[in-house]
C-alpha cells in the first residue's frame, strides 16, 4: 500500500511538473509578465487559395516557413494556425528555445526582414474584484434599459439562426440549470475547446474558475425559466473558449499563444458555418506597445474582418489609458508600474472592436475602471454585478470588474443581432456608439450602453469607425429570473485583462 501511495505522489509531482516549471520561467518587466525563450511572430502568409484547394497542403506550408524561421534563430515551432491565416492572410509563429532568451530571439527576428513584427508570449489575467454578499443584486438590467428592449425580442426571431457568441474565459459550467439550455455545441458537437498550458489542447471547456460562467450569465443566462437569473439576450448560443491554465490555488492566466489558439477555434467553426458573431474578452494585461505587425492583434483583427463583434474589457488598474502611472497608482497593486505601457487587448482599434469601461448604480464610473476618452468606446454596469457561478461554488453570486461590464454590451450586441439578423456587424456596432447616454461624460466616448436607444437606432453610414491597423497614440419566482414586463436578477459581466489571468 505504502509503494502505491509513493507512486501516485510521484505522478502528482509529475503531472504538476509542467505547470510548475513554466511559471519558473515567467518574466516580469514593469506590469508586463512573459514567457522567457518564447516569441510570437508574423510573417506574410502562403496565398490563402492554396487553403481553398488544399488544406494540407496549406497547412504543410505554414509550417515549412516557421520551421525555416525558427531554425535561422535557433529555436524550434511550438505552433502555428492555420484559420488565422486564412482569414488574415498572415502566418503567426509561435517560436521556443530552450537556450535562448525572449530578448535575444526578437534582437534576431526583428533583423530579419521578413519578420512583419515579433513580440514575447505576453500572460493575461481577468479583470475583477472579490464577491461581495452586501452587493445589491440585478441592477444593471434596468440601468441599459433591457426591460424595453425586451418588448421587442428576447432572442432570435422564428426561423433564424442562433445568435453564438464566443466567451473567451476561464470556461462555462455547461451543466448549470440558468446557462444549459442555452449552451452552443460546435461543429463537432463540443461545447468549445480548452487551450491551455502553453500549447496543450482539450475538449472539455468546463470552467476552472468561475469569472467564465459569471460572464457568460451576464451575456445569455436562460431567461423566463422561473429560475435564478436571466442574461441580456435570453435565448444566445454560448460558445465555452476556455484559454485559462493555473499557476497556483486560486491563481489562472491565459497565455497569449493559448488565447491565439483559441480565436483559431473561433475562426474554423465560423469557416464551417457555425453562426458566431460576437466574441466577449475579459481578459488583459499592460505592455509596452508594440512595433510593427503584433501576433496578438493579427488574430483579433481577423475575427473583426470575419464578421465577428469583439467585445473587450478595459481593465481594473484604476488607470487614464492617455496618461497612466506609476508605483502607488493602483490600490489594488501598488508597486505595479504602468507608465509607458497599455492594456491589451484593450487598445486594439479594429473595425468591429468595442472597448468596454464600468460604471456603479450611481451612474458614475467604477472607481477601479480604467478609463480614456481615446481608447474607451462605451461603458456597461460593472460594480456588483449578480450572475451565475459555477453550481460548485454556489451557482449565483456578485462580482465587479469592467470583464462584468464587457459580456452586458457582447449580450447587447447579440441580442441586436438577433432582433435585425440582415444588418452587418459594422451597422450593429454603429448602433450601440451612437444611441448611449451621457453616463461618465469624458472618461469614454459614448457614454453608457442603452439597449433599448440601440434598438431603435437608424445606423448612418460608418465614417472611419475603425481602421485595419492597431492605432497607437423570465417570469417572477423561482428565485428572479425575467419577464419582458418587468425584471428580475440578472447576470453581470466581469473583465479579464489580456496579458495575465489573475483573480482579483
Amino acid at each position: 500500500m505504502k509503494k502505491w501511495v509513493a507512486w501516485l505522489a510521484v505522478c502528482a509531482l509529475l503531472m504538476a511538473g509542467t505547470a510548475f516549471a513554466e511559471a519558473t520561467r515567467i518574466r516580469a518587466v514593469g506590469a508586463s509578465r512573459y514567457v522567457e525563450g518564447e516569441a510570437l511572430v508574423v510573417l506574410q502568409g502562403p496565398d490563402r487559395t492554396l487553403a481553398a484547394q488544399n488544406v494540407s497542403s496549406f497547412r504543410s506550408a505554414l509550417t515549412r516557413q516557421a520551421d525555416t524561421l525558427a531554425a535561422s534563430v535557433g529555436a524550434k515551432t511550438a505552433a502555428t494556425y492555420a484559420a488565422v491565416a486564412v482569414a488574415s492572410g498572415r502566418n503567426i509563429v509561435f517560436l521556443r528555445s530552450s537556450t535562448r532568451t525572449t530578448e535575444q530571439l526578437l534582437a534576431d527576428l526583428k533583423a530579419n526582414p521578413a519578420v512583419l513584427g515579433a513580440q514575447p508570449n505576453y500572460l493575461a489575467r481577468a479583470f475583477k474584484t472579490p464577491n461581495d454578499p452586501s452587493y445589491s443584486q440585478q441592477w444593471g438590467l434596468p440601468k441599459i434599459n433591457a426591460p424595453t428592449a425586451w418588448d421587442t425580442v428576447t432572442g432570435p426571431l422564428a426561423g433564424a439562426d442562433p445568435v453564438y457568441v464566443a466567451v473567451i474565459d476561464t470556461g462555462i459550467d455547461y451543466n448549470h440549470p440558468d446557462l444549459a439550455g442555452n449552451m452552443g455545441r460546435d461543429k463537432d458537437n463540443l461545447y468549445g475547446k480548452r487551450f491551455y498550458n502553453n500549447g496543450t489542447v482539450g475538449t472539455d471547456p468546463m470552467d476552472v474558475d468561475d469569472h467564465g460562467s459569471h460572464v457568460a450569465g451576464i451575456i445569455g443566462a436562460v431567461g423566463n425559466n422561473d429560475t435564478g437569473v436571466c442574461g441580456v439576450n435570453w435565448a444566445v448560443k454560448l460558445l465555452a473558449v476556455n484559454v485559462f491554465s493555473e499557476f497556483g490555488p486560486g491563481d489562472y492566466r491565459a497565455y497569449n499563444t493559448d488565447t491565439i489558439a483559441g480565436i483559431d477555434y473561433i475562426l474554423a467553426q465560423k469557416a464551417r458555418g457555425l453562426n458566431v458573431r460576437v466574441a466577449n474578452m475579459s481578459l488583459g494585461g499592460w505592455n509596452t506597445p508594440p512595433v510593427g505587425v503584433d501576433a496578438y492583434g493579427t488574430a483579433i483583427q481577423a475575427m473583426s474582418d470575419a464578421g465577428i463583434l469583439v467585445a473587450i474589457a478595459a481593465g481594473n488598474e484604476y488607470q487614464n489609458i492617455d496618461s497612466p502611472g506609476g508605483p502607488g497608482s493602483d490600490p489594488s497593486d501598488p508597486t505595479a508600474d504602468y507608465r509607458g505601457q497599455r492594456p491589451y487587448p484593450a487598445c486594439y482599434r479594429y473595425t468591429n472592436t468595442l472597448t468596454v469601461g464600468a460604471t456603479d448604480s450611481g451612474d458614475v464610473k467604477s472607481v477601479f475602471s480604467n478609463y480614456s476618452p481615446n481608447w474607451v468606446d462605451l461603458a456597461a454596469p460593472g460594480t456588483g454585478i449578480y450572475s451565475t457561478l459555477p453550481v460548485s461554488k454556489g451557482s449565483y453570486g456578485n462580482m465587479s470588474g469592467t470583464s462584468m461590464a464587457t459580456p452586458f454590451v457582447a449580450g447587447a450586441s447579440a441580442l441586436l443581432m438577433a432582433a435585425q439578423p440582415t444588418r452587418s456587424t459594422t451597422e450593429i456596432r454603429t448602433m450601440i456608439l451612437t444611441s448611449g447616454n451621457t453616463v461618465g461624460g469624458t472618461f469614454w466616448k459614448n457614454g453608457r450602453l442603452d439597449v433599448a436607444n440601440s434598438m431603435g437606432a437608424t445606423p448612418p453610414t460608418p465614417t472611419g469607425a475603425g481602421t485595419a491597423t492597431p492605432t497607437r497614440a423570465p417570469s417572477g419566482g423561482g428565485g428572479g429570473g425575467c419577464s419582458g414586463l418587468g425584471f428580475a436578477p440578472l447576470a453581470v459581466l466581469i473583465l479579464l485583462p489580456l496579458l495575465a489571468l489573475k483573480r482579483r
